[in-house]
């Protein structure tokens, strides 16, 4: 079964320097996290229900020449798992 996440509540976020990195902080246990762009976007998407499947498809869906090979879907979705993985350790996303 396929997990899925979402944004927990109590966060500013803050854009930092031009509009492709972010930082959030967490107002529950005062600490910051900054995001690249990649990361940027998967947090706007958290605003929903979002599984480690649907943000890659929609970060791939933002790409001027989007990929559809198998294995280069694999890789973006092993590498935001682990981005999600990360975000709940922080704190700012729960399970949904």
């Amino acid at each position: 079964m396929e997990a899925y996440y979402i944004k927990k509540k109590n966060c500013e976020t803050v854009q930092v320097d031009d509009e492709d990195n972010i930082m959030i902080i967490n107002l529950d246990d005062s600490t910051v996290t900054n995001l690249n762009r990649a990361g940027g976007k998967c947090w706007s998407l958290l605003n929903e229900k979002q599984s480690a499947d649907t943000l890659a498809h929609s970060l791939l869906r933002g790409e001027e020449s989007p990929s559809s090979e198998q294995e280069d879907i694999n890789h973006l979705r092993a590498y935001i798992q682990s981005f999600l993985d990360q975000m709940v350790d922080c704190g700012l996303v729960r399970n949904a």
